[in-house]
C-alpha cells in the first residue's frame, strides 16, 4: 500500500481562507497595508503585503513577535506567500 499523503494548502490560500480583504489602506517602497475581516470572528485587522524577499520579512516577523507596547498595534501571525 503506498504512503498516505497529506495534502497542505499553500499560505496564500490559507490567508485568503481565513481573511478576507476589505480595502487598501496604505502602500509603501516594501509592502501595502490592507483592512482585513477575519472570517471565522468578523473582528477586523491589519494585514501587511511585503514586496521584499522571505528572508528580511521573516526577520522583521520574529522581531515583531517580541515587541509588545500599548502603543503598537500587536502581532497576530504570518503567512508566506510561495510567489
Amino acid at each position: 500500500m503506498p504512503p498516505l499523503k497529506v495534502l497542505v494548502p499553500d499560505q496564500y490560500d490559507l490567508y485568503c481562507a481565513k481573511y478576507e480583504e476589505l480595502e487598501k489602506i496604505g502602500q509603501g517602497g516594501m509592502a501595502s497595508i490592507w483592512k482585513v475581516r477575519r472570517r471565522a470572528d468578523d473582528q477586523i485587522f491589519a494585514a501587511k503585503k511585503d514586496t521584499q524577499g522571505f528572508g528580511q520579512a521573516s526577520s522583521e516577523t520574529k522581531k515583531l513577535q517580541r515587541l509588545k507596547s500599548e502603543f503598537i498595534v500587536g502581532y497576530q501571525e504570518s503567512f508566506q506567500n510561495p510567489n
